[in-house]
């Protein structure tokens, strides 16, 4: 006679249940290594944005002090020519870094709008800075003179330079915490649904173990032992496809 198994009644929805959980545990895995590869992206795109106009502000700080050194040791031939070259060479360095930042995909439109808008104000100020330097050597070099040409030139460029940092800091703190909102809700369903599958299983197992295994046994047991004791009035009523079944047959045919 054909039958199933008893351990395949109960195994089977158990390793089911084992390898659901497997794949619940690989799922966390998985979206904990690709938070991991978001928060590598995000430092090496927002973040590190956030951190390269950080350089330009204290380099365009640094551009100004050059300046003011050309003012002060200009009279000097050879220091003059030494800060207004470093003067020169932070504008190069800001112009660089300002265009790499407007390439930059990661940031808001509305800070390569104000990113656009330091660009003009710089190119405004540095034709300015020009325009005072030339003043300064032809006054003799009279640092007032020169002053005077560029006096709050830089105002507009500082607060544009504050307003895009502040923009691109919002932001990726912005992209951290949807990340984090989306991982953590991500992270408690797989919990949820784990724990909702742990518990199912247990409950299927106790069920099937309860009906299909200790329920016959405890039927066919008293069955054989009242056979044994010559008592055949004892009804064995339990029918099934698997061992138990063909052991209470047996025990009837008895």
């Amino acid at each position: 006679m054909n039958y199933t198994s008893i351990s395949k009644l109960v195994m089977t929805p158990v390793l089911a249940s084992l390898f659901i959980l497997v794949l619940l545990n690989a799922a966390s895995i998985s979206k904990a290594f690709s938070l991991l590869n978001h928060f590598d992206e995000l430092e090496n795109t927002l973040v590190q944005a956030e951190r390269d106009v950080n350089d330009v502000l204290s380099t365009f700080k640094t551009q100004v002090q050059e300046w003011k050194n050309v003012l002060l040791r200009g009279h000097d031939e050879k220091d003059r020519n030494k800060y207004w070259s470093r003067f020169q060479e932070r504008e190069a360095e800001i112009t660089r870094a300002i265009n790499a930042l407007l390439a930059n995909e990661s940031v808001s439109d509305k800070a390569k709008q104000d990113i656009r808008a330091f660009l003009k104000a710089h190119a405004v100020m540095a034709e300015k800075y020009r325009e005072g330097y030339q003043a300064f050597i032809d006054a003799g070099f009279d640092p007032k003179v020169g002053d005077s040409f560029v006096r709050g030139i830089d105002r507009e460029p500082a607060e544009l330079l504050s307003e895009i940092a502040n923009e691109i800091a919002g932001q990726a703190t912005g992209a951290f915490d949807a990340l984090r909102d989306d991982t953590r809700s991500t992270l408690w369903m797989i919990l949820l649904a784990a724990i909702a599958l742990s518990v199912l299983s247990v409950v299927y197992v106790v069920y099937r173990l309860r009906s299909q295994v200790i329920a016959p046994i405890k039927q066919i047991a008293s069955g054989i032992s009242d056979l044994s004791k010559s008592r055949y009035e004892t009804p064995i009523t339990y029918q099934s496809h698997h061992e138990l079944g063909v052991l209470a047959d047996s025990a009837r045919s008895l």
